[in-house]
């Protein structure tokens, strides 16, 4: 359902730069989509981490068959491609341990996406890529308090359908305020 829901919007065209990722453990998976996109002509980019210690990835190009296992047990393209940009994907599929309607977004807690699209926090009218998660409905929480770090979705895709995400100063949630001890 997930995968139909993405076919009705306007995201996958020929030709396109699409940043996405080979789910593990509790991601939703990703097969369907990959072939999807792949029929429809566009180009893949999986993320690639190039250092453990500091947290950092690129995406490269990604062929279905050429993928491998790096160290900590998520598929990925082999080192040798050309880093492709992030700022230069026209949209990039995110995974999502959980979600709320402001566009927060819970991963895996490592912070490599966060790192790799903090461009995206310091300008407002920044376009690309346009970030979706993918995520079962059940998934979404009530609030997820955002840290300054932490860049939100500009829409989700479930089950249900397509959510999309209003963003600025005004859109962003509160964060919890606790009242003062007595």
């Amino acid at each position: 359902m997930i995968s139909r829901h993405v076919a009705a919007t306007r995201w996958l065209r020929a030709g396109r730069a699409l940043g996405l990722y080979a789910g593990v453990g509790t991601e939703l998976g990703t097969d369907t989509l990959f072939t999807l996109a792949t029929r429809m002509r566009c180009r893949i980019f999986l993320p690639h981490i190039i250092d453990y210690r500091h947290r950092r990835m690129v995406f490269l190009r990604a062929h279905a068959r050429s993928l491998r296992t790096n160290r900590i047990g998520i598929p990925e393209p082999p080192p040798g491609a050309q880093p492709h940009s992030a700022r230069s994907l026209a949209v990039m599929f995110l995974p999502v341990l959980g979600f709320d309607r402001h566009g927060t977004r819970l991963g895996s807690g490592a912070g490599y996406y966060d790192r790799l699209l903090g461009f995206r926090r310091l300008r407002r009218h920044w376009h690309h890529p346009l970030l979706v998660g993918l995520a079962f409905s059940a998934q979404e929480l009530p609030f997820i308090a955002r840290g300054d770090h932490d860049v939100p979705l500009d829409a989700i895709v479930t089950e249900r359908g397509v959510i999309r995400f209003a963003h600025g100063p005004q859109a962003r949630p509160p964060l919890l305020e606790l009242p003062p001890p007595s």
